[in-house]
C-alpha cells in the first residue's frame, strides 16, 4: 500500500502524496518491525 503511494505521487508528480502518504509511512511501519524484531530477539535470549 506505501509503495504503491510512493509510486503514485511520484508518477503524478504529486511530491507531497509521495512523501507524506507513501515514504514516510513506510518508514513508520519499517521502525515499528525492527523495534519488534529486537524484542523478539531479546526475549529469546
Amino acid at each position: 500500500k506505501h509503495r504503491m503511494r510512493t509510486f503514485q505521487g511520484a508518477f503524478h508528480a504529486n511530491p507531497d502524496y509521495s512523501l507524506w502518504y507513501g515514504w514516510s509511512e513506510m518508514v513508520r511501519d519499517l521502525t515499528k518491525i525492527k523495534e519488534a524484531a529486537e524484542s523478539m530477539r531479546m526475549a529469546k535470549k
